[in-house]
């Protein structure tokens, strides 16, 4: 581990912490580790050889893993996380390199748009050749590279003049000619004093055994007059005022009152502090310690620091507090023979030594450091800095509640011969279904919930067709069973089933388990349907008569267009329209609007019908387009039909409800699931990071 810490902080130093160059993600690793675990071993006593067990801990490793930081190029640098360089798209100028992800720099020495070279100060006569380097004009040059490019002359200029243009030479300031080619003299605008002569521009010159001082002509005493004295002709001194000669023949100041020690007598009347000292409000010369003294110290002497009694100099040169005894672990000498324990520790009672603080206290665990717990046997620190159980097998649906102990969520319990994985809890328990949450039952496949939720048969579950059963029950999953009575309507499907009349109905329908209805012109008897007596005209002229009283009747007659065998009955508007939109036929409430074929007549002659249209308007004359000749042959299996799509109609809304409750409950149980892979991955990272932990205190102990 310190190696790894030693590698990343070298990382961070090659890096410059550069956070927008070098960006940072995660990366998992594994690693071994010893675990705990209880093993059983068989031994046989010395005593009759008897065979006995004993639990005994043993360490088995354990493969674990933890998160590793990993260092890479962030977005618009390329190359390795050691060396990230940015990426200029357009490219860069000569001189110049890319410094930010599309930003050009010039080189050192280069600036602009185009990276020039940049010279500070090239001169007169010149420019900037290359960065720090500077040319001349043509006709000028230089002598040395700190100096200004000068005109160039061929012939000399001679004295007191300079080469102002190349090959034109000028006097120089203070100097002019009295005549042209004539040499060039200096000009003194004031006139020298006396004892003195115009030697250049403006500047007099005194005459020999004399020498320029305060502006004026000086005499000069070749030997020197040494301090404190003037010369006042060529080759004599004489001492100032306030000064006298002494033995050595120097000038010395005169002080009447004397100078105190550590100073001497500087100028006439006054005392100056020696080199090193300074003086002090009372008078006195105090020794100088130009950098200070630290604290606990005092300067003894010029540029010496005493430490103060009871305190010593240590290697940094500071003054520290000494205590003779010394102090304990954890602990510093704060004054002389003065201990204190350093922030975090507090000193025990009985045992008089520094002991590490936790503020919070360590539950389940020991203050190892001030405000850092070390974990007990069994427990590891979780995120919220507590130390929390560990079991080796995960909690199924709970919680650890201490090492390798398991509780259960609420509405679990433990599976059985299990004490580590929790299964939900149904009551009343599911039926023909799988408790998959708590108080949540799935049906097996190929049933469903007898009744919604909240209504009490949630838990009950039964068999489901695909097909309706029509007079008939779903015994199992698509498997029909026909009532009482019923028989399959085509000898094997048992999905749709048939009144069941044994004696058969010649001439006539079976409608219900053993009864007949006879067809027109037949009469039910003892016998079965038997064809009526009366003559031809006169039942055309009954069926005729009552075909205006019963027309539901008549509508049952195999007559061609006024039978019930019609699959599409048309509103006859205009003989050239040849467009067909068939007429919705009531059957059960969902088919409205329809035509309710009872409320309608049969004309005869024609085969059309007249049914009464709303708010007094004129009948609707219907003409059938499709006749199905196969029901109107068999007007019991048309009835037959028709209640099996009344059937199914009714049906769709429980199953469209029982469609609905399963995708909320599988939504249900998908968010239930992320959530609970998520806290336990959360809890494995943690688990990881506080294993790190561990590791590194061992180590480091």
């Amino acid at each position: 581990m310190q190696f790894l810490y030693l590698r990343t902080c070298l990382l961070f130093v090659l890096v410059g912490f550069c956070t927008t160059k070098l960006c940072t993600r995660l990366k998992k690793l594994s690693y071994t580790q010893m675990v705990p675990k209880t093993v059983t071993i068989t031994y046989k006593t010395w005593v009759l050889g008897k065979t006995k067990n004993r639990i005994d801990l043993r360490y088995f490793p354990e493969t674990k893993y933890r998160y590793e930081t990993e260092y890479y190029c962030c977005l618009g640098y390329e190359g390795s996380a050691f060396n990230c360089k940015p990426v200029c798209g357009a490219g860069c100028p000569s001189n110049g390199y890319c410094s930010a992800p599309d930003q050009c720099s010039c080189n050192y020495g280069y600036s602009g748009a185009d990276c020039s070279p940049i010279c500070h100060s090239c001169g007169k006569h010149s420019y900037c050749q290359s960065p720090a380097v500077c040319q001349c004009n043509t006709g000028f040059s230089r002598t040395d590279t700190s100096d200004d490019c000068l005109p160039q002359c061929i012939q000399s200029c001679g004295d007191h003049s300079f080469c102002a243009a190349p090959d034109t030479c000028e006097c120089e300031l203070g100097y002019e000619r009295s005549v042209p080619e004539a040499a060039c003299l200096p000009v003194c605008v004031s006139s020298c004093g006396a004892n003195s002569y115009c030697m250049a521009p403006n500047l007099c010159e005194c005459h020999e055994g004399y020498k320029e001082e305060d502006g004026a002509c000086r005499p000069i005493c070749e030997s020197g007059c040494g301090l404190n004295s003037s010369c006042v002709k060529p080759g004599e001194c004489q001492c100032d005022e306030g000064y006298t000669s002494s033995e050595e023949g120097s000038c010395q100041p005169i002080c009447s009152q004397g100078c105190p020690e550590h100073s001497s007598c500087s100028r006439p009347g006054e005392c100056q502090c020696d080199e090193g000292y300074t003086s002090s409000e009372e008078g006195s010369c105090q020794p100088i310690c130009s950098q200070g003294c630290s604290e606990h110290s005092s300067c003894m002497s010029p540029e010496l620091c005493a430490c103060s009694p009871g305190y010593v100099q240590n290697k940094e040169n500071l003054c520290e507090p000494h205590c003779p005894k010394g102090c304990s672990d954890y602990a510093r000498c704060v004054a002389p023979d003065v201990c204190e324990c350093y922030p975090g520790y507090e000193r025990s009672q009985a045992e008089q030594k520094c002991q590490p603080t936790c503020s919070q206290g360590c539950p389940n665990g020991a203050c190892f450091a001030p405000e850092v717990c070390a974990c007990n046997p069994g427990y590891l620190m979780g995120p919220n800095n507590n130390c929390e159980p560990q079991c080796s097998q995960s909690c199924v649906h709970g919680n650890c509640i201490a090492p390798d102990l398991c509780e259960c969520e609420p509405g679990h319990r433990f599976a059985p011969d299990s004490r580590h994985v929790c299964e939900p809890i149904c009551e009343p328990a599911c039926q023909l279904g799988t408790c998959l949450a708590p108080q949540i039952c799935i049906c097996h496949l190929g049933h469903e919930p007898m009744g919604p939720m909240s209504s009490g048969l949630e838990h009950v579950c039964k068999p489901s067709c695909s097909t309706n059963c029509v007079n008939g029950t779903c015994l199992a999953p698509d498997e029909c069973s026909c009532n009482a009575g019923y028989v399959p309507a085509d000898g094997a499907n048992t999905n749709v089933c048939k009144p069941n009349c044994s004696r058969g109905c010649s001439n006539g329908d079976c409608v219900a388990p053993e009864l007949c209805q006879c067809y027109p012109g037949y009469e039910s008897t003892a016998a079965g349907c038997q064809l009526q007596l009366e003559t031809t005209t006169d039942w055309m002229t009954t069926t005729v008569a009552t075909t205006e009283q019963q027309p539901q009747q008549l509508l049952q007659q195999p007559w061609k267009n006024c039978s019930i065998g019609c699959r599409c009955w048309h509103m006859l508007t205009d003989v050239a329209q040849t467009a067909i939109k068939c007429i919705n036929i009531c059957r059960d409430a969902y088919d409205q609007p329809c035509l309710e074929l009872g409320q309608c007549r049969c004309v005869e002659p024609t085969g059309q019908l007249l049914c009464p249209a709303a708010d007094g308007q004129p009948e609707q004359r219907l003409v059938c387009q499709v006749q199905d000749a196969a029901r109107a042959r068999d007007p019991g299996e048309a009835a037959l039909n028709a209640e099996q799509t009344k059937a199914s109609a009714v049906k769709w809304p429980a199953i469209l409800a029982w469609c609905l409750g399963s995708c909320i409950l599988l939504l249900v149980l998908v968010v239930a699931s992320h959530v609970y892979s998520k806290h336990r991955r959360q809890k494995a990272l943690a688990q990881q990071v506080d294993g790190l932990s561990i590791v590194n205190f061992v180590h480091d102990s």
